[in-house]
């Protein structure tokens, strides 16, 4: 088994994605750099809705991952876009990171457990070698999904609970969160209800 062999499985990846290539490379400061980069099977049609399409074209792109030991880990990849039927060129997703985001799922997932152990945005961007900025976009982005979560589950549970009370000629009780919840919910609320003005 030879080191792409080895870092595709330790990756999680499955078909059509595969490791390429392996460098580790002189980076800023005469720190060592580990590079890898991923390739996809050749003629692989990726499924959109409910059809299958070949690719059209790749975009390079280059995501930050996890420390390898001490070494900053890249990953690089072609990704590949298809053309619909309708003309429209849409991206493949990749499944180790999320759309339009500059950092792998894991990367995001272990700077998140830092901030949620309590410890500074300032602590975790030295930590993981990133900028506070880059840090905090990745914070407000599973803050505000977790909170569209919450509120649909709050609107779901608040809709059962009014049918099921209305369907036997009841009234239905009048549900208010926890007031921590309340505090969560303000700022989502009020950006939403600012974006319908």
């Amino acid at each position: 088994m030879n080191s792409s062999e080895i870092f595709t499985l330790a990756l999680g990846l499955a078909e059509p994605w595969y490791v390429s290539k392996v460098e580790l490379i002189e980076g800023e400061q005469s720190k060592k750099e580990l590079h890898l980069w991923l390739s996809f099977t050749r003629g692989y049609r990726f499924t959109f809705g409910t059809k299958e399409y070949t690719t059209y074209d790749t975009i390079d792109k280059t995501w930050r991952h996890l420390n390898f030991f001490e070494h900053l880990c890249y990953i690089h990849a072609n990704v590949p876009r298809v053309q619909t039927e309708e003309n429209k060129t849409i991206m493949v997703e990749v499944p180790w990171a999320r759309k339009n985001s500059g950092f792998t799922l894991l990367f995001e997932a272990y700077s998140m457990l830092h901030i949620e152990r309590e410890m500074p945005v300032s602590s975790v961007s030295q930590t993981m070698h990133a900028t506070d900025p880059r840090i905090w976009r990745v914070f407000n982005h599973w803050v505000h999904t977790f909170l569209q979560t919450v509120y649909k589950f709050i609107f779901r549970h608040d809709a059962m609970v009014y049918c099921s009370f209305h369907s036997d000629g009841l009234q239905p009780p009048v549900l208010s969160p926890p007031p921590t919840l309340l505090l969560l919910l303000a700022p989502s609320q009020a950006r939403l209800s600012s974006q319908r003005r």
